[in-house]
C-alpha cells in the first residue's frame, strides 16, 4: 500500500489491484461480469443474474470456486 498527498492535501492510499487471480478463475466462466466500484469493492454478477459484491479477495475467491458454474475444460 502506498500512500500519497495530493496537491490539495487529501490522503489517497494506492492498494494493489486483487481482481488479477479472479480474473483468471472467472475466464472459463461463461456470462459472468466483474468489475470495482469505489471503494474498492469487486462486483460479480453471474450468467442467471446474482450479483454480489466483495471488499476483500479471499471472498470473492470463496464466492467463485463455490457459488459460479463454470465451463468445462
Amino acid at each position: 500500500m502506498k500512500s500519497v498527498t495530493t496537491p490539495d492535501g487529501d490522503q489517497i492510499r494506492l492498494l494493489p489491484d486483487f481482481t488479477q487471480a479472479v480474473r483468471g478463475l472467472l475466464r472459463n466462466c461463461e456470462g459472468v461480469r466483474y468489475g470495482l466500484k469505489y471503494p474498492a469493492i469487486l462486483m460479480i454478477t453471474t450468467s442467471g443474474g446474482h450479483e454480489a459484491s466483495f471488499s476483500h479477495p479471499k471472498l470473492a475467491k470463496e464466492f467463485v470456486l463455490n457459488k459460479v458454474v463454470r465451463k468445462a475444460s
